[in-house]
């Protein structure tokens, strides 16, 4: 694999705006980089909530990791669980579990382990997701339909010292560094999911006030606020804005 043509390698830090500081590595001093960090025990922690797919990556890892250490996690309480019991050097999150969510996982490890490495995993195409990744501090993004050779990758690129992070994610950072801070968030409240859930459902107004324990005002307010929130144009896009970005 041409490990220039798949990634680029550099530090990335967010305050009014992206400060990106590009490091390309020579040819040789990264393959030293990978080949000491192939020698060398791995601990890796693997959050998937699908069994099938958490056990092929981790069989296909042990072959390729002989030494490494493989934790799994089906949930992200479970993840920080086992953060708390073990040293853990990477940990490959799938962006949507069942309970605290990937989001959420990433922005709780983050403030917590600040040290471990984060690759997450996603096969969800919204530039908002992507973005709140990128601000909440992931090393790697990994697309979903890539395979697990792109993850091998991506796990030697962040453990030698780098970022793994396609064209699509560099140009995708280029073209929002004048409005870093206006991007969308794609963590919502409860009160938020539970009006998008009850909008999908195609409640009325009257249906949704009843539903959620609030008056009909209110509804159309919430849901008016909640619009802007995503700076999405109407309800039709505030449901195709939580189904591209996972929040559905």
């Amino acid at each position: 694999m041409n490990m220039a043509s798949k990634c680029n390698l550099f530090t990335f830090k967010c305050k009014s705006k992206p400060k990106i500081a590009y490091k390309r590595y020579t040819r040789v001093t990264y393959l030293y980089a990978i080949l000491a960090f192939m020698e060398r025990e791995l601990s890796l922690l693997l959050a998937e909530d699908d069994t099938m797919v958490r056990q092929g990556i981790k069989t296909i890892l042990e072959k390729t990791y002989a030494k490494a250490t493989l934790y799994e996690a089906s949930t992200g309480e479970e993840a920080l669980h086992i953060l708390e019991q073990h040293l853990v050097d990477s940990i490959l999150l799938d962006i949507r579990m069942p309970g605290k969510g990937g989001m959420q996982t990433l922005l709780d490890i983050k403030k917590l382990y600040p040290h471990v490495c984060v690759i997450v995993v996603t096969g969800l195409p919204g530039t908002e997701l992507i973005l709140n990744l990128l601000k909440n501090g992931a090393d790697g993004i990994v697309p979903k339909m890539d395979g697990v050779e792109t993850i091998i990758t991506a796990i030697q690129t962040v453990n030698a010292g780098g970022r793994y992070f396609q064209e699509n994610v560099v140009t995708l950072i280029r073209s929002h560094a004048s409005h870093w801070q206006h991007v969308p968030p794609v963590i919502l409240n409860e009160r938020d999911t539970n009006l998008l859930k009850a909008l999908v459902e195609g409640l009325t107004n009257k249906e949704i006030a009843a539903q959620l324990n609030m008056s009909v005002r209110t509804a159309e307010t919430h849901r008016k606020r909640l619009i802007d929130k995503t700076q999405t144009q109407n309800t039709a896009g505030l449901i195709a804005y939580a189904y591209r970005n996972g929040i559905l």
